[in-house]
């Protein structure tokens, strides 16, 4: 989809093959093997005897697909190498799809969530369909919306935090454009008056938290346990930091030749994307586990990069650059702070 300003290739007779490829395949594969051989992890624990035992405790899609693959005789391991080779897969259909910065992108990621999704790989599966519809989203082609909101259903089958992805339909392109700002005020006035009602009288919302519980009372409960005092300002700020950012290449894109058009339809669909997601930052004021949202739209945010280095030089440029970094900056020492067990794996004991 997007276009870039260079790119090099090795040519072996006829056979010619894009070095960015190159990389960016064995970059993908270090990842894909890093995750399949780092077992001794936190939440192994859990997801392997219920695996073992056929259990019907996660969500139908996940118990589906592990029920299936049990009764092959695949035992824990081999089913989970399956699954993230899938995942995996799947990101780099996305990636190529849209063809901008992948090695930038990939080199991004395996920063920051990656060390989280091996761990959570349950939601690194999730992650993997919604970057699918996402991608659906961007293309805009017919039925786009309705494949977006069937797949986003799908991945809610494997890890229900995933029904909240259906807020960024609001940022595929096209009209009807103060309707959608109207929905997006109404859906922030909520969160805030929410995430408000639960820090001053939690004793309020007791009534929708058992609404909840009658739903899903294991989760309820793990997002609307007030953990959080004002620690979500650092979140906040990180968010923010990269609105700001997608705002500068939105406006860098503006105005640009036609060869150019797709990198501000990729720039306008990442700002939008940030927008919808700004009008949740109030639950995290309850708790900071609603920040899933935000890391798993990373790779999104991640091509703000690629697409602010090949735009126009100028201050604007800098200045985006600048804001990127700090938020990356941010988001890593927050990552580091908060689950230093997340950052080490037995492959480099």
């Amino acid at each position: 989809m997007a276009t870039k300003k260079k790119d090099y290739t090795l040519s072996l007779g006829s056979f010619s093959i894009s070095v960015e490829n190159i990389l960016a395949t064995f970059l993908m594969i270090d990842l894909a093997y890093i995750a399949i051989v780092s077992r001794n992890i936190a939440d192994l624990d859990v997801y392997k005897p219920l695996y073992d035992s056929g259990s019907s405790l996660m969500e139908p899609g996940y118990v589906f697909l592990s029920k299936h693959a049990l009764s092959f005789g695949i035992d824990f391991f081999l089913y989970r190498t399956i699954m993230l080779i899938i995942c995996y897969a799947l990101m780099w259909w996305c990636l190529k799809k849209i063809n901008i910065g992948i090695n930038i992108c990939l080199s991004l990621y395996a920063i920051y969530p990656f060390t989280i999704d091996v761990i959570q790989y349950r939601n690194l599966i999730a992650l993997s369909i919604v970057f699918c519809a996402t991608v659906v989203l961007f293309d805009d082609k017919k039925f786009s919306t309705i494949r977006f909101v069937l797949i986003v259903l799908c991945a809610s089958l494997v890890h229900r935090s995933a029904v909240t992805f259906l807020i960024l339909i609001l940022a595929k392109p096209g009209r009807n454009q103060r309707m959608r700002r109207k929905v997006l005020v109404f859906i922030f006035s909520f969160a805030l008056l929410f995430s408000a009602l639960m820090k001053i009288t939690p004793g309020v919302t007791q009534v929708l938290i058992r609404m909840l519980m009658s739903i899903d009372s294991e989760r309820t409960v793990a997002y609307t346990k007030l953990s959080i005092n004002w620690g979500f300002l650092l979140y906040w700020t990180m968010e923010l930091l990269y609105l700001f950012s997608a705002l500068i290449n939105r406006k860098q894109y503006l105005k640009v030749e036609k060869c150019q058009e797709q990198n501000r339809n990729l720039a306008e669909f990442i700002y939008r994307l940030n927008i919808c997601c700004s009008c949740l930052l109030p639950l995290l004021m309850i708790n900071i586990t609603f920040y899933r949202l935000y890391s798993n739209i990373s790779i999104w945010n991640y091509m703000q990069l690629p697409l602010l280095l090949y735009s126009d030089k100028g201050n604007k440029r800098t200045i985006g650059i600048f804001v990127f970094c700090v938020a990356f900056a941010l988001n890593v020492m927050q990552n580091m702070a908060y689950n230093t067990d997340y950052l080490y794996f037995p492959i480099f004991a």
